[in-house]
Formats: structure tokens, sequence, C-alpha cells
């Protein structure tokens, strides 16, 4: 009953990913509503235990009302509820850590759970990075999924932690700041499907930037030849 549930955990952390780690609202009835409220997790400038513990209150009451699902199909004992959550949030503060397990024990490790490595890839910055490595408990789920990477392009110490519109520390530290950060941003198309490097040459955003980087080159040469 525990392993049942610790799967299904991990494909409600799946699921709840489906609001998308970007920041964007959506409209309900004409209204203009939170639908990323993940955002406040992934928005972390550096990634480390306390990385583990950020969700907006939205994400823990819509998570809650999951497991209380959960618990009523299943009818798990009380004490194999409480186990659960004992280990559920061991193992999110274990691999949101800001630690590098050796080589060898990380490659075994991985096959089972979840590790500060892999998981760290799904906190990069790049959208293709993002939507990998959703589990934080049982490996497993990604590589049945075909989401799972082994690492990012620049490297555990080379690559950029957070979201990509979201860089100001003063909204995204501070708790008024987090507790806003779903409700504020342009409304974007982030596709949680989205497995394309958003920089790689020939799509939409490197042409934008070679575009821009071309306009302001040019805008420079003419200033310095007036």
């Amino acid at each position: 009953m525990a392993t049942t549930h610790h799967s299904t955990k991990d494909l409600n952390d799946v699921s709840t990913h489906g609001i998308g780690p970007g920041c964007r609202r959506g409209r309900w009835w004409k209204v203009r509503v939170p639908t990323s409220p993940r955002c406040v997790h992934h928005a972390d400038l550096d990634y480390d235990l306390t990385t583990g513990a950020r969700f907006q209150p939205i994400e823990i009451i819509l998570s809650m009302l999951i497991k209380f699902a959960v618990i009523a199909a299943l009818g798990p004992p009380v004490v194999a509820v409480i186990l659960f959550e004992v280990i559920l949030n061991a193992m999110a503060m274990f691999n949101h850590a800001n630690i590098a397990l050796p080589g060898p024990v990380d490659r075994v490790l991985r096959w089972f759970v979840v590790t500060p490595d892999m998981h760290r890839v799904h906190h990069s910055i790049e959208d293709d990075e993002t939507n990998s490595n959703f589990g934080f408990n049982l490996s497993w789920w990604d590589r049945l999924l075909g989401t799972y990477r082994a690492q990012p392009r620049a490297g555990q110490q080379g690559m950029t932690i957070g979201i990509r519109q979201h860089r100001e520390p003063q909204r995204v530290d501070r708790l008024d700041g987090m507790l806003l950060l779903p409700f504020v941003g342009q409304v974007t198309d982030y596709a949680i499907n989205r497995r394309q490097w958003a920089d790689a040459p020939g799509t939409p955003e490197a042409t934008a930037a070679s575009q821009k980087g071309t306009v302001s080159g040019a805008n420079e040469q003419g200033n310095a030849g007036a």
C-alpha cells in the first residue's frame, strides 16, 4: 500500500506540473486567474534544501485535495499515510539539496530514487531541460514516460537555475513577491511537453535573439559613425 501511495504521489507531481513551471495566466469566464502556482518553486535562483519547501499556498491546497482523493479511494491505514508523508518530505529535502554525490553512487541510486543531480536538471532555465526529470521520489516514472535526462547541456556547475522571465531577487526571494508571483507577468505559450532547446539554431527564440543582436549592432555602428 505504501509503495502504491508513493507511486501515486509521483504521478501527482507530474500532473501538478501540467499547470506549467513557467508563470503564465489564463482566463476563466473572462476573469484572469493564476494557472501556474508551481512557478514559485521553480523561480528560486539557487538550488538548495530550501527549494524543496518553496510552494505557493494554492499549489499546496491542490496537492492536498489530490492526496485526500487518493486516500479516500485506496483507504490506506493511518500509519501508511504518516510514513508516506515523512519519507516524501525527507526525499524532497534530499533531492533538492545542494550536494553532489560521488559519481558511482549517484549512477546506482538514480535507478531507484531521484538524486540531487538528477532533479536539478528539472530546475534548469532551459525549457527542454525543465520538461524532464519531473519526479522527486521514485526515478522510474521519468524513464518509463520518456522524460529522463541524465545531465544538463552546460553541466551541473554551468547550468542556470530558475525561470527565464523571473530573475529579480526581490520578486522571487521575498515572501510577498513569491505569494504574488503566479498573478504577475504576461500570458505565454509555455507548453509542458516542449522538448526543444529554445536557444538552438533555427528555433524562433534563437532567430529573434539573433535579429535583435543584429539590429543592436547596426545601431551601435550608426552611432559610432555619427
